[in-house]
């Protein structure tokens, strides 16, 4: 609801939360005890606050991912798109603003490290730096033709890809499929800082899926973390729909039923 209240109105943005949380597979997944719906919750929570106009919510929006990050370790890929966006945002304020980012990340460190520090000596992995384990992992086998599960980078990629595409298509259904392929096409239309950075946090969430994918690893569950940005994207079809047709609560009624 916040961070489709960044880009419409109330009643769109209670209309966008009602087709993220009625999506059958949410609300299977609500119900197993996992970690997805926390880490979504609190993925969704930054990116709404670091969209704000008030610098002290994009300051939180850092500090949030510190807590994201504690569920699952790929959080902490939000750190690049935020980032690079955040000295887009505000590279008029010149060298104070390189300060003001070496703080926010200070505090983000006071956030994580005693988690870090008591899971390493708990199990000898601080839970932070298995984010690097990607990379590494690629490198070792794209090299070595003995391992069982070697492909070369080409193959990897081609194959995460793929993968990717079918189950993003895949999950289009049944909730999306009428509104989203319209709604990219509104969406880019005219991009702005909001929508680049929401565009840009897209493709970092989507990049564990495709790691996923490329090693084989073959689960719906990995996109979850895009719902709420796709229920978003649908609300641009369903805005036009309103303005070609008139009668907002007849249209927003017939969704929801």
């Amino acid at each position: 609801y916040l961070l489709s209240r960044k880009f419409f109105g109330e009643k769109l943005s209670i209309l966008c939360s009602t087709i993220v949380v009625f999506e059958p597979r949410i609300i299977q997944n609500s119900i197993l005890g996992v970690t997805e719906p926390i880490f979504i919750f609190l993925t969704m929570t930054s990116l709404a606050f670091f969209l704000s106009n008030k610098k002290k919510f994009v300051f939180t929006a850092f500090w949030i991912i510190g807590l994201t990050s504690m569920i699952r370790y790929e959080g902490l890929l939000l750190l690049i798109p935020f980032t690079i966006m955040f000295f887009i945002r505000y590279r008029n304020e010149g060298s104070k603003i390189i300060l003001k980012y070496f703080l926010i990340i200070g505090i983000l460190v006071l956030i994580i490290l005693p988690m870090a520090y008591a899971r390493y000596d708990a199990t000898g992995n601080d839970g932070f730096t298995t984010v690097f384990n990607g990379p590494k992992y690629l490198v070792k086998t794209s090299s070595n033709p003995d391992y069982t599960d070697h492909k070369t980078y080409s193959e990897f990629i081609v194959d995460g890809i793929s993968t990717l595409i079918k189950y993003f298509g895949w999950s289009l259904i049944p909730s999306f499929l009428a509104f989203v392929p319209l709604g990219i096409i509104l969406f880019f239309k005219k991009l702005d800082y909001k929508k680049t950075t929401v565009l840009l946090v897209s493709i970092f969430l989507l990049l564990p899926a495709f790691y996923a994918y490329a090693r084989g690893f073959e689960d719906l569950r990995y996109l979850f973390i895009i719902y709420p940005i796709l229920g978003l994207i649908s609300i641009f079809a369903i805005n036009l729909i309103i303005e070609k047709f008139g009668k907002p609560k007849n249209v927003i009624f017939i969704i929801i039923g």
